[in-house]
């Protein structure tokens, strides 16, 4: 009787040991609190690491480092497939102080005079700017556009069109203001 007694408290305090050292190395959907540097979420193999919902998935993080949204075959390092809603990204900047924010920050400088910021296309718009400036009684400003540089020609807003029974590089619809000149090299619409 002794023997199985002595045998079972061994097997019982084996068996809370290594429901003990499980509990540390398991991630738990409450959180965990025993994480450290070489704590992750992940593979250890050259493997995706995939997110599903509703045994769909969602998400994916390619094994070279690309992430892709609704999309198993991310060609980008963020690649975001939308045939559902309205809007793709989503972006609404309410950090509450009195300065200027930045919905959107991009930067593409791999060498003077290389890159593009952002490059958008549309069936309508290729990009849609807009102030609301509500009651602020200074100066709203739909497009902005800074060029600088220690040489060369700047042009801080440049627009060109072609291909239309009508193509105008820009339209306006209120007051033109310049400060410094006019330049027209060849412009009979003006």
């Amino acid at each position: 009787m002794k023997t199985k007694i002595v045998q079972f408290g061994v097997t019982l305090l084996v068996g809370v040991c290594t429901l003990g050292a499980n509990a540390q190395n398991d991630w738990h959907i409450t959180g965990n609190s025993n994480t450290g540097q070489s704590n992750f979420i992940g593979t250890t193999v050259l493997q995706p690491l995939i997110f599903k919902t509703n045994s769909r998935e969602r998400m994916r993080l390619t094994k070279y480092g690309q992430l892709g949204f609704r999309t198993i075959t991310p060609q980008y390092t963020i690649d975001v497939r939308n045939d559902t809603f309205y809007n793709g990204i989503n972006v609404i900047n309410t950090y509450p102080s009195l300065s200027d924010h930045v919905g959107v920050y991009s930067s593409s400088v791999i060498a003077d005079g290389w890159g593009y910021g952002i490059q958008a296309y549309g069936g309508f718009n290729g990009t849609l700017s807009q102030c609301n400036g509500g009651a602020y009684t200074g100066s709203g400003i739909g497009i902005s556009g800074v060029s600088y540089g220690s040489a060369g020609t700047r042009y801080g807003v440049y627009g060109y069109a072609f291909g239309g029974s009508f193509n105008a590089a820009g339209y306006f619809a209120g007051d033109v203001y310049a400060v410094n000149y006019y330049f027209f090299a060849a412009d009979r619409k003006f």
